[in-house]
């Protein structure tokens, strides 16, 4: 079975009042984590998500890992991603955003965008390739 890249998202990113521990701890390769159900808006979606409470990895301590079919629908900025995150290590996206873009050069707007295509390309930053000039 193919191991698929996964969202690890810090605890305090959440909304703390959708997460409802389910009382136990499991060890798993990753460290210690803790099951938790899912309710909003009268859904509840038992074993939903896994909180790391520890773990020998870096960066992984204190955050949440979603079931993948426990959720509705996943996007990554505007668009929806279908079966699996992208894998960061080889990866050129354009994705179309909502985040704002403005552009100024000394004061002056140059370009100033609410509907970006963001660019995401392993080991650059993230960069906006159309912006709508004003």
């Amino acid at each position: 079975m193919p191991y698929y890249p996964q969202y690890y998202i810090p605890l305090p990113d959440v909304r703390p009042d959708l997460l409802i521990t389910e009382g136990h701890t499991q060890q798993t390769r990753r460290g210690v984590v803790e099951p938790q159900e899912l309710r909003a808006g009268g859904i509840h979606r038992p074993h939903a998500a896994r909180l790391l409470t520890s773990s020998p990895i870096a960066g992984l301590t204190g955050t949440v890992r979603f079931d993948w079919a426990a959720l509705d629908a996943w996007f990554e900025e505007d668009e929806q991603v279908f079966v699996h995150p992208r894998s960061p290590y080889v990866r050129v996206d354009a994705l179309r955003s909502n985040r704002p873009v403005r552009v100024e050069l000394d004061g002056v707007v140059l370009a100033d965008s609410r509907s970006p295509v963001m660019v995401f390309e392993t080991g650059l930053p993230t960069r906006q390739d159309r912006v709508i000039f004003s």
